[in-house]
């Protein structure tokens, strides 16, 4: 618990100091942001400079995705990347269809394993 408290904590206050404009992070983590008392103190436009959110690991569960964009009210772009924690990002894309595009430069190999 106090290692969760610490992390919106932490992102709260380089919000604050820094003002981006994307977060990268992984859904648990940023779960935990969501719910925290730190984000809530944030002022308005430090909230609404942030248009992107890079989930990393996993996709986020829609119901998250809808409470990002309550949260952080100029969000535009939840993506969706895979390869970020291995290679720094293989795939992108924005629809919970698919796994999105393969990114510029990257080449994919599919193996099969029986």
């Amino acid at each position: 618990m106090g290692r969760d408290r610490t992390f919106a904590t932490n992102v709260s206050k380089a919000i604050r100091q820094y003002n981006p404009s994307c977060i990268r992070v992984n859904p648990g983590q940023l779960a935990e942001l969501l719910s925290s008392d730190e984000i809530s103190k944030l002022p308005w436009d430090s909230l609404s400079n942030i248009k992107t959110i890079h989930p990393v690991a996993t996709t986020l569960p829609r119901a998250m995705e809808e409470n990002v964009r309550k949260v952080f009210p100029a969000v535009t772009s939840v993506c969706i990347n895979y390869g970020a924690s291995e290679f720094g990002l293989v795939t992108h894309g924005e629809d919970h269809t698919h796994i999105g595009w393969v990114v510029g430069g990257c080449v994919l190999k599919v193996l099969l394993s029986y």
